[in-house]
Formats: C-alpha cells, structure tokens, sequence
C-alpha cells in the first residue's frame, strides 16, 4: 500500500494522519506499505505556498510531478517484485 499525504493539506493533516495510517499497517502485519508526507503541496496534491483552497484555483497544475513519480516508481517496484 502507498499512502501518500501532502505536507500543507489542512484537511488531512499530516502530522495527525500519517502516523496513526503507519501504525494501522503495521499492527496490520502488512510488510509491503510506504507512507510518506510530500512537502509544499497540497489536498490536491498541488504545488502550494499555504496550502488554503483559493490556491488550488490559481495554479494551472492538475497534480504536481512528484507525486506521478512516486506512484509510477511505487508501482514499477511492486509489478518487478511480482
């Protein structure tokens, strides 16, 4: 499992989520997870200087490139390891 959170997502935050998700997998026994935090985006997992939701209606990215590249790499090691 990938679970991805965005560092200035003011909906989901990090700092609460990502380690109650990290303890979940692991009492769940499940080896094969990453959880990580992305820095500098946000709930749309959008480049973000705050982070509040007006931004995401002034930028022109749909989803920032570092978060297409953790899923396609996260992906391609989990299909190599098949």
């Amino acid at each position: 499992m990938l679970a991805l959170y965005a560092e200035k997502d003011l909906s989901v935050p990090s700092e609460l989520n990502l380690p109650a998700m990290r303890a979940a997998l692991e009492a769940s026994g499940n080896k094969n997870f990453k959880v990580e935090e992305l820095p500098d985006l946000n709930l749309l997992f959008q480049t973000a200087d705050v982070g509040i939701g007006r931004e995401a209606n002034w930028t022109e990215e749909t989803i920032s490139p570092v978060v297409l590249k953790r899923i396609v790499d996260w992906l391609s090691r989990q299909a190599v390891s098949r």
